[in-house]
């Protein structure tokens, strides 16, 4: 599944590490953040602990202790949901 986001990614005491619009690609094992500019992010599955929504926003918790915020998903929210 590929679509576009807002992503900002938190540290473990909530503070935001960075923040940007990004494509954002799911696939079998990875979830692939690719800011619109900078270095693509990759996160295995597995190193996801929780999913969590709100108000069409998806708070990824990471094994890392960091979060993973993803918003302005659009239409493609419910299915990025559903496949994640």
């Amino acid at each position: 599944m590929n679509c576009t986001a807002t992503y900002a990614l938190l540290d473990s005491g909530g503070a935001e590490l960075e923040t940007s619009k990004a494509g954002i690609k799911l696939a079998q094992a990875t979830l692939c953040v690719a800011p619109q500019s900078g270095s693509p992010l990759l996160f295995s599955l597995r190193d996801i602990a929780r999913v969590e929504h709100k108000g069409y926003t998806a708070r990824l918790s990471l094994r890392t202790g960091e979060q993973l915020l993803l918003s302005e998903l659009g239409y493609k929210f419910e299915d990025f949901l559903r496949l994640l």
